[in-house]
């Protein structure tokens, strides 16, 4: 009962960090094509407003976006209102594929800005990010479901949990970008970032076994401890880089001449930068005829080499 709350935290977490509500103070994607709104220029480097900006750290410009092959606006809400419950919905479960999949973004401005300057127009901004893909294999979620159903009754019953994983990358971006207008018709601009990796995780975990035999009304025969019996198998893998995170290492005795060494603790120390990148943003317009613009861009074109 134990390592099943211990999953259910896990994936209550995991949904938490990647059903972002988005929090905007000016919605980007509403703000595409309003000429006087800073916003734009963050999907288009190209768009740049009429007049000069200045945000205001931290609140000025904040924008999140989540992309789901499964989750719904209704069931994000049901996450928030019915913590641990949202997966006893009918709903939800109608609507999960053998393969869910969550893709989220949150982007913070620190501080940013941008200014006329001759024919073109600058911005500087400073910002931190954090991207997040899950890939979540239903059997996850039908576990859940069939364990909260029986009431924590193991009398038999095995799981196999496969095939799910997690990226998360945490960053700081400092960015410059310049546009100007070709002429009537064209418009281009760039943005060139400098990333500063703050931390990042990759989980894979390709499967979790779980079976048991327990008496339902928790007594225990002595007469029976033959027949009980519970077994976990895990075959997983993380992947972190997170500058100030040290493992400690212990030796175990097996009762032999052998000794195996395994991780007993993990300690924080003074952080730092995990990892260092570039990436750029790329924009253009094109006005065929006076009341119509077309617009095209490449964003985040980069890398980041994690330690």
């Amino acid at each position: 009962m134990k390592r099943k709350i211990q999953l259910e935290r896990i994936t209550i977490l995991l949904l938490y960090l990647i059903s972002v509500v988005p929090i905007c103070a000016q919605p980007v994607r509403s703000a595409y094509f309003m000429e006087a709104a800073p916003a734009r220029i963050d999907l288009n480097p190209a768009l740049y407003p009429t007049n000069s900006f200045f945000n205001i750290p931290v609140i000025g410009s904040v924008n999140a976006s989540v992309t789901s092959n499964t989750l719904g606006t209704n069931d994000i809400v049901d996450l928030f209102r019915n913590n641990n419950e949202f997966y006893m919905k009918d709903r939800f479960r109608n609507n999960l594929k053998d393969r869910n999949k969550i893709n989220a973004s949150v982007n913070a401005d620190i501080i940013s800005f941008g200014w006329h300057k001759g024919k073109g127009f600058w911005s500087i901004n400073t910002g931190v990010r954090t991207d997040i893909h899950a890939n979540i294999d239903r059997s996850l979620f039908d576990y859940l479901y069939d364990i909260e159903k029986n009431h924590h009754n193991w009398t038999g019953q095995a799981y196999d949990m496969k095939d799910a994983e997690a990226r998360i990358n945490l960053y700081t971006e400092v960015g410059i970008g310049y546009a100007r207008q070709i002429n009537k018709r064209w418009t281009v601009g760039a943005k060139l970032k400098l990333l500063l990796g703050m931390g990042n995780a990759n989980l894979k975990i390709n499967n979790i076994h779980i079976e048991g035999y327990l008496p339902t009304d928790g007594t225990i025969d002595p007469t029976k401890y033959k027949d009980y019996y519970a077994k976990i198998v895990t075959d997983a893998t993380l992947e972190s880089s997170l500058k100030g995170l040290d493992l400690e290492y212990s030796n175990k005795d097996d009762g032999g001449d052998n000794y195996h060494k395994y991780i007993s603790d993990i300690k924080a120390g003074s952080f730092g930068i995990g990892g260092y990148g570039t990436a750029v943003d790329l924009g253009l317009t094109f006005r065929p005829i006076s009341n119509i613009m077309l617009s095209a861009s490449v964003l985040d074109l980069g890398f980041i080499n994690w330690n």
